[in-house]
């Protein structure tokens, strides 16, 4: 098999490697092209689940045809670990833009591509249910691109690889009912949306909390820190965008995805000038922290919070921007997980007794 890889692959670089993967950059022989080439790490390679849910993606990103989604090229395996061969994006990410400082034009030019592949995925019944600044990748020629769609789902009835009582997702950017385990519509996306666009007008985040477990909670009751104390300019069209955008009740959100890409390139178009007076850069926080270089795929490991290390919650995959994907056990499976503890506790005793 390592044989059949090098006939087709010449890996040129580790690029990085996160909780599940290793990336790299790569040439592809045949067509003479750079790649990156995600790779199930050895660990997992042998658990079905995390094969299904790594192949997921591939499928997924197979199924979307849009040019601001990143393109799959080949899915196979390489020493019976599956891969990802890739287009390789060889600019940054959105995080870097906002870390750097980005001009607030070019940041509505950019959410309104970003809708757009979400109404492409949407109109397939594909919720992407991952987004954040790190996933949105930007080509040194200004291209947009969509990636990461690991955590995707297919809301078509399709057979759903999280468990009962579990959510995924990256807690800054989760829509209320992800956090509550409901169940999930193309709405979820657009609160992402909501708040990714915040972030790109005011380079903070709609709630400011000490904790994760406090930032949830906000999430699902708190009202967000209203966007023109942060950027007083923003034109009033895209300030209600934003308010409808982070509406708690899904169906209080815009109709569509689509909806959202024609308003921002309306503001874009009728409000382009004031816009591009501004530039947007992040405001550190205590406990922010430094992206890392994006590959276009799975991102390095990187540390937590200091002011989330408390929480209860079972954190299982990393990103490279220290913002974590987490697997959330809601209260109920927490009970029974309880439950059968006591249960086995008592049978030992029991056992022991006899």
């Amino acid at each position: 098999m390592a044989d059949l890889f090098a006939e087709k692959y010449s890996l040129l670089a580790l690029l990085g490697q996160g909780g599940m993967c290793e990336v790299y950059r790569a040439r592809q022989l045949l067509f003479d092209r750079q790649v990156a080439i995600k790779i199930l790490r050895r660990s997992l390679a042998l658990s079905p689940e995390s094969r299904q849910r790594f192949l997921r993606e591939a499928r997924n990103c197979a199924r979307l045809d849009h040019p601001a989604i990143i393109t799959i090229y080949d899915v196979d395996e390489w020493e019976e670990r599956p891969y990802i061969a890739m287009q390789f994006i060889d600019g940054g990410s959105l995080e870097g833009l906002i870390d750097k400082g980005l001009n607030a034009l070019r940041g509505v030019e950019i959410m309104a591509d970003v809708a757009d592949a979400l109404a492409c995925a949407h109109e397939i019944e594909v919720a992407h249910r991952d987004l954040k600044p790190d996933n949105i990748l930007i080509a040194s020629d200004g291209r947009v691109k969509v990636a990461d769609w690991g955590l995707a789902k297919c809301l078509d009835g399709a057979q759903d690889l999280t468990h009962a009582g579990v959510v995924l997702g990256t807690p800054e950017y989760m829509s209320p009912e992800q956090i509550m385990s409901k169940p999930l519509s193309m709405k979820s996306d657009l609160y992402s949306l909501g708040v990714l666009l915040y972030e790109v007008l005011t380079g903070s985040l709609p709630f400011e909390t000490e904790t994760m477990t406090d930032l949830l909670q906000a999430h699902i009751y708190n009202e967000p820190t209203p966007i023109k104390s942060h950027a007083p300019y923003i034109p009033q069209p895209l300030a209600n965008l934003v308010i409808e955008l982070l509406a708690k009740e899904p169906d209080e959100r815009p109709q569509s995805a689509k909806h959202v890409a024609v308003i921002l390139e309306k503001v874009a178009a009728e409000f382009g000038e004031e816009l591009n007076e501004h530039l947007v850069k992040r405001k550190r926080t205590t406990g922010a922290t430094p992206t890392s270089p994006n590959v276009g795929t799975e991102k390095t490991s990187g540390e937590l919070r200091s002011s989330k290390r408390s929480t209860k919650k079972n954190l299982q995959e990393l990103t490279a921007s220290g913002r974590p994907t987490v697997r959330i056990f809601s209260k109920k499976a927490r009970v029974l997980m309880l439950l059968f503890i006591i249960l086995f506790i008592a049978l030992l005793v029991y056992w022991r007794s006899q």
